[in-house]
Order: structure tokens, then sequence, then C-alpha cells
């Protein structure tokens, strides 16, 4: 058998709980909502093209 024992804590660094967050890369929810906002938008544009942006 081929075991090794590890004293102590290696590098306590790469054990961070910080790091386990990882994972794919997605938008967040602000970022959804914002996208969903603007796609609305345009949606809205198209069924009435004669009304302007409401924020103006």
């Amino acid at each position: 058998m081929n075991s090794k024992k590890v004293s102590g804590i290696r590098n306590p660094v790469a054990r961070s709980p910080l790091l386990r967050k990882g994972g794919t890369h997605e938008r967040s929810r602000s970022g959804e909502r914002q996208s969903e906002q603007r796609r609305l938008e345009r949606e809205l544009a198209r069924w009435h093209p004669d009304k302007r942006d409401p924020q103006t």
C-alpha cells in the first residue's frame, strides 16, 4: 500500500471554503432581470412602434 499521512494543513488557501463556490459561470439574478426587461421592452416596441422609451 502506498499511503502517506499529512501532518497539519498543507495549504490553508487551497482548502478555503470560499473556493468551494466555484463552478459554471452564470449570469447574476440582476443581470438576468435586466436582460429580461430589455427583451420585454423590445417586444413591446414591436407591438407599439409609436411609443417611446418610458424612461425618457
